[in-house]
């Protein structure tokens, strides 16, 4: 029924904002990290 979708659609958007943030997190530290090494040279 409508509520089965609903909870399909929820899982659905969860997984797309978490693999958002994941990416968002990865670049992040990747331009921390680039900074640092930076700052060591």
């Amino acid at each position: 029924g409508p509520f089965r979708n609903f909870r399909a659609g929820y899982a659905s958007a969860f997984a797309m904002i978490f693999f958002v943030l994941i990416i968002g997190v990865t670049l992040y530290q990747f331009r921390a990290s680039d900074r640092w090494v930076q700052y060591g040279e």
